[in-house]
């Protein structure tokens, strides 16, 4: 759905409804297939660039995780939860354990961090979108089991983010 939407709104932004209609179909189709390939080399790029920001599992973190660049060695909270959303698209494993690894340095009393990295864990959070993207993986693949084991870390953190972040 969301390629369909993007698609449209690519269409819209080059052609006014006028101009589209007034064009030759043939025209038009050839400009759509030159403009596809464009999106293809796109996506391409994407792949690579975020393969290339996937590190293996290691001593200290137990699951295949996501930096969003070079520039960032860590494994940042947002971050980790869109890209999870691109990765459910390609390889639904490979978005469970990047969800995994956000979770794995949940403090007890629920905080997740903002950011792991080798300077240490940040003192600093975030809203609730791991929650957001865990379900969406889940939801997309029928995951239960999934939902299951992650379901009372994701619990923690929101129950967390309620006693420690409202506004008083």
């Amino acid at each position: 759905a969301l390629v369909a939407i993007c698609f449209c709104c690519l269409f819209a932004s080059f052609f006014s409804p006028n101009q589209a209609q007034a064009m030759d179909p043939s025209v038009v189709a050839h400009d759509l297939a030159a403009r596809n390939k464009t999106w293809a080399n796109g996506f391409t790029a994407v792949y690579k660039e975020l393969r290339k920001n996937l590190r293996p599992a290691d001593g200290k973190v137990h699951y295949l995780h996501a930096h969003p660049s070079p520039k960032f060695n860590g494994i940042y909270l947002w971050d980790s939860a869109f890209i999870s959303l691109i990765w459910n698209k390609w390889d639904p494993s490979i978005a469970k354990q990047i969800i995994k690894s956000v979770l794995q340095f949940q403090r007890a009393d629920g905080r997740v961090a903002h950011v792991v990295s080798f300077q240490g864990i940040s003192e600093w959070t975030q809203p609730a979108v791991l929650a957001w993207a865990a379900n969406q993986i889940a939801q997309s693949g029928r995951d239960f089991a999934f939902a299951r084991e992650v379901y009372p870390r994701l619990r923690s953190a929101n129950e967390w983010l309620f006693r420690s972040r409202r506004l008083k």
